[in-house]
Parts: C-alpha cells; structure tokens; sequence
C-alpha cells in the first residue's frame, strides 16, 4: 500500500493508528474515511483539531459490521483501554483513547464532488474532500441552529483564503432554500457563536481577538461577499503555522 499522503497532527497520529489497527479485525481501511476537521486542519494548518472522525457510507462501502464492532469496544472499554463509550444505534460509535476522542459513524456523500485522491499517510485510509466536510458542517450544525460553533465559523471563512474552490462547490450544491437560510443569516442580529474555546492554535489569531471579528467574517462569508480585499486582509492575519505539532 502507498501510505504517502496526507499527514495529521503528531499528537493524533499514535491514537489514529491505534484506531485504524483495531478496526482491521472487523472491516478493510477501504471500507471508510477520515473526515471533519481534523482533515482540514491537516491541509490547511489553520488550526490544531483534537478528535478523530471517521465516516462510512453504506451505499459505497457496502455492509460494515457495526453490532460487531460496537461488541468489541464495549469489550476493550471493560478493559480499560478505551473510556466514554457513547453507542448511537444504526448510526456508529464514539468514545476517548489518552483524552482524544473517536468515533465511527454512517454517513451519506452530501456533494457531488470529486473523490479525494489523499490518504492519510500513517495508515493509508481515505480523506473526505474538504468541500464535503464543509457542507456537512454547514447542513448539520449551521442552516439548523443560530448558535454556531465558532471552529465551524472559523473554517468557513478561513476555506475562502486555503481552497476557494471548495467554498464555490459548496454553494454550487446548496438547495436555494438553504442559500436563503444562510443570506437570512448573514444580515439576521440572532447568529451567536458558542463554545469559543475550542479553536486550538488558530493561525489567524487576529480572528478570534476579539472573537466579534469571526462573526463578521462569518457574515460576509455567508453571504457570498468574502472576496478580493477582504480575502487579502485575512491573508495578512497569518501566522505561519505549517509544521506538525
């Protein structure tokens, strides 16, 4: 196997393995993918992600035996290798190995984008594309709810400087309904961002400081102007982040 490909953060990659190695005894490493924002953060080193997300879509991977693989991680939680066990039926699994947490859930492509070509290079499984993980933030987790998550927020507007092209196909799927949500959005005074201490690291620190600023951009964004000079002003914001930590 060519495991050259896509790296993640070094404080992930030992879990990760972990991960992967335990989920051979029930299902192959082409029978999922590694996604969210762990796999942005990976690309674009805009930030550090803490968790590790991994997606299989039944209508392309076929059948993965879940009630088997939930049997064992309830067996490896008895022996204290694993802890916080949490069994969505039908749907996957997650939990904490070492204080980062995992997790296995079904999932159905969203975008009609192009396959991703990268795999993770410590262990050869697939990545989404990033347009796919952005639109699954934004279905999920912003048309449904005024409340965003700002490391949501924070990966939207940073996608417009680290890969336009994925912000444009984003749109391209949206429904005209979901468009006129977000527009509704970006001029609406009840857009609130929660839980502001989960942005690690962030590479556009003059974003989160103070953290009115992401809502503006957040806006802008949302309503298809973050273009041109206000593209070069988050550029400028940059702190060169691209190692491995």
């Amino acid at each position: 196997m060519d495991n050259s490909g896509l790296r993640v953060a070094a404080h992930l990659e030992e879990n990760l393995r972990w991960f992967v190695q335990t989920l051979d005894n029930w299902i192959g490493r082409d029978s999922y993918q590694m996604g969210g924002g762990t796999i942005l953060a990976a690309r674009w080193h805009h930030r550090h992600s803490t968790d590790i997300d991994l997606f299989y879509d039944p209508g392309t991977h076929g059948d993965v035996p879940l009630d088997g693989i939930i049997q064992g991680f309830r067996s490896l939680e008895r022996q204290g290798q694993i802890e916080r066990l949490e069994v969505h039926p039908s749907r996957g699994f997650s939990c904490e190995r070492a204080s980062t947490p995992l997790s296995l859930f079904s999932t159905v492509q969203v975008a009609p984008v192009r396959v991703s070509e990268q795999r993770e290079a410590s262990t050869g499984i697939g990545t989404e594309t990033s347009a796919e993980i952005l639109l699954k933030k934004i279905r999920a987790r912003m048309i449904r709810s005024p409340r965003y998550l700002p490391r949501d927020a924070y990966d939207l507007v940073i996608a417009h400087v680290e890969d336009p092209d994925a912000v444009d196909q984003v749109f391209r799927v949206l429904s005209l309904e979901e468009k006129r949500i977000l527009a509704y959005d970006a001029h609406r005074d009840g857009i609130q961002l929660t839980d502001a201490d989960r942005i690690v690291s962030p590479a556009y620190p003059g974003l989160l400081d103070p953290l009115e600023n992401l809502l503006r951009y957040v806006r802008v964004a949302l309503a298809r102007n973050l273009t041109g000079d206000a593209v070069l002003e988050l550029t400028r914001m940059r702190r060169e982040t691209r190692t491995r930590a």
